[in-house]
Order: C-alpha cells, then sequence, then structure tokens
C-alpha cells in the first residue's frame, strides 16, 4: 500500500513538473524526500531503485533550479548512499553520477532553448559546489563532471570543462588493460578537443587534436574523426560528414542504437555545414539557395524519419531552427509546398 502510494505521488509530482508548476511538485516531494533522509519508505523502496531515485531526482531538480543548493547538495549525498547500498561503493557512485549528468544535460538543453541564462547559473552554481566538495575526485568524477559542464555550454563552462578532464591522468602500464580506465581517458582527451572548439578556441583545439592523431588509438576512433572535420572550412565538412553519413546509411539497418545514433548525429553535422557554408556567401541569391538545400536535408530526413532519429537527434535540429531564422523560413517554405 505505501508502494502504490509513492507511485501515485511521484505520477503526480511528474505531471506537474512537465505543467511547469515547480511549487506543486516541491509540495509533493518535500514531504516524500524528508521522509526518505530520515530512513522512511526504506522496505518499500529497497526493491525500487528508479522510483526512489525519480522522486530524489525530481526534488533535485526543482531545488537546484530555486537555487537551493545546499539542499540540492543533501539530496544528492543521500541518493549516493542508497545506491552504493544498492550497487556497492563503485557502482553505486558510478550509477548517480550518470543520472546527475543526464539530469544537467537534459535541463540545460531546455534552459539554452528558452535562453534561460538564470536557470543555467543555478545549475552551473550546483556543479561548481558539487566539484569542490569532492576533496578526493577519482577518475571517473572527473570524467562526468566534465562531461555535465559541457552541457552547460556557456564559456566559463566549456574552460571548466576542460580543466576537469585534464585532471584525468593516463592509466599506467598495469591499469592499460582496464578499458573502463582506457576509455575514460580516452573519452577526456577527446572532451578537451571538443570544449576547447565549442569555446571558440580552435587554435588550441587544433593542436591538442594533432597530440591524439599521433597515438594510435586516436587515429582510429570515430570521434577523433568527427573532430577533425568540425575544424574543417563549412564547404570542405560537408563533403566529409556527406561521406560517413553514406558509410552509415550504408549499415543502418544491420547495425545497433549506436550506429543509429552516430548516423543522426553525422547527418545532423552534414545539415549545419552545408548551413554554416551558405550563411558565408556574399552573393544573396546563392545564400538563399543553399540555405534552401539546408532545409530539404532535415525535411528529407523528416520524411524517412518522422521523429527525426529520436529526441536526442530531433533536440539537435529544433535548437538549430529555433536559432537560425533564415533556416526555420526555408524549411516552413518546404513543408508548405509537400
Amino acid at each position: 500500500l505505501a508502494l502504490l502510494k509513492l507511485f501515485g505521488k511521484y505520477g503526480a509530482a511528474e505531471a506537474e513538473f512537465a505543467a511547469g508548476r515547480p511549487a506543486k511538485v516541491k509540495e509533493i516531494t518535500d514531504p516524500i524526500v524528508d521522509a526518505i533522509l530520515k530512513g522512511e519508505y526504506a522496505g518499500a523502496l529497497k526493491q525500487n531503485p528508479d522510483l526512489r531515485w525519480g522522486l530524489m531526482g525530481l526534488a533535485l531538480r526543482i531545488n537546484i533550479q530555486e537555487g537551493n543548493t545546499g539542499r540540492a547538495l543533501k539530496i544528492y549525498e543521500a541518493a549516493k548512499q542508497f545506491a552504493k547500498a544498492d550497487a556497492g561503493e563503485k557502482g553505486g557512485t558510478k550509477v548517480i553520477l550518470i543520472q546527475i549528468a543526464m539530469m544537467v544535460k537534459d535541463q540545460a538543453r531546455e534552459a539554452r532553448k528558452k535562453k534561460d541564462n538564470d536557470a543555467l547559473g543555478k545549475y552551473g552554481d550546483f556543479l561548481k559546489a558539487l566539484k569542490d566538495g569532492e576533496k578526493d575526485p577519482k577518475p571517473e568524477f572527473l570524467r562526468v563532471m566534465a562531461e555535465a559542464y559541457a552541457a552547460l555550454g556557456t564559456p566559463a563552462a566549456h574552460d571548466t570543462a576542460v580543466e576537469l578532464a585534464r585532471q584525468v591522468p593516463e592509466p599506467k602500464e598495469d591499469d592499460a588493460k582496464d578499458m573502463n580506465k582506457t576509455s575514460n581517458y580516452h573519452f577526456c582527451r577527446i572532451l578537451i578537443v571538443r570544449q576547447l572548439r565549442e569555446g571558440g578556441k580552435e587554435k588550441e583545439a587544433a593542436a591538442e587534436l594533432d597530440e591524439l592523431l599521433k597515438t594510435a588509438w586516436g587515429k582510429e576512433h570515430p570521434e577523433v574523426t568527427k573532430e577533425t572535420i568540425h575544424l574543417m572550412s563549412p564547404g570542405k565538412a560537408y563533403t566529409a560528414w556527406s561521406k560517413l553519413v553514406t558509410q552509415l546509411g550504408q549499415r543502418l539497418q544491420q547495425g545497433g542504437a549506436r550506429e543509429k545514433e552516430q548516423y543522426f548525429e553525422c547527418y545532423y553535422y552534414m545539415t549545419e555545414s552545408m548551413f554554416r557554408y551558405a550563411k558565408a556567401l556574399k552573393d544573396d541569391k546563392k545564400k538563399e539557395d543553399y540555405t534552401r538545400r539546408a532545409a530539404g536535408l532535415i525535411t528529407k530526413l523528416e520524411g524517412a524519419w518522422p521523429d527525426l532519429g529520436g529526441d536526442e537527434s530531433k533536440a539537435r535540429f529544433t535548437e538549430l531552427l529555433d536559432r537560425e531564422s533564415a533556416l526555420k523560413e526555408q524549411y516552413d517554405k518546404l513543408k508548405a509546398d509537400k
């Protein structure tokens, strides 16, 4: 009965959150979270960690949005302790960190879409408190925090993401066979390049990329290939993305989730490169023509995949259209003609 009531409360809180009524969410979740922190509902929630995180995650978001960093950190620490009890010290910490990173990424995307700098600032405050409170940060913590900062998309956040990622050491010879440690290190090296590029420091990004291309793993890594293309001029980048899209498209039906994710990501960058090429043109007629071609790439994908490849892919295209009025105008015209 207690579990059913909690599911009901969680459903109500989610509905209020989706409706944009944070005060109502707080009204529902605060008493429950307080009870959880006191050790109540332990039996009901032991076998339902997803429900527990759902309730605590909603409460965490609301407190961050309100700027109540102290309570947000208290909820985070409690959630981490529960996760450790579920999966052990290492596994539990990893689970909760991933959940935090995903939460910040989703909320940051919404804040950027609404141009809500205040919300981005509050998430930045929470991440800073989280970062400063970790006295002995492990490589995995540094990676997840760097990824979370990267999601904020502000110049200062790009710099902090680079700073955190640089602290992740290359695995020593004895640890080199540990794929988790190795992939964690590789991810951070690539993230440094990406964050320097997105922060407008293209020369520094190119220098870091050159170092990666000297390594055996860097030469073969698909994300390093992508960063190489990102640093090309728009016209050359479009050609390179087109080749990748063609190659990935040939394997799309036989591939798994990762192949599809790669395809839609590269398709987006191909579209973006075409539009950046159009924006750089001086001739107004050519500019309009290539902008229409870029919009046509979106409608073509939409014709084959109405959801534009899923939530994450659709969010990328939606954000681009919201940001670029000229592209949105051509997209709307093409849609109307159909």
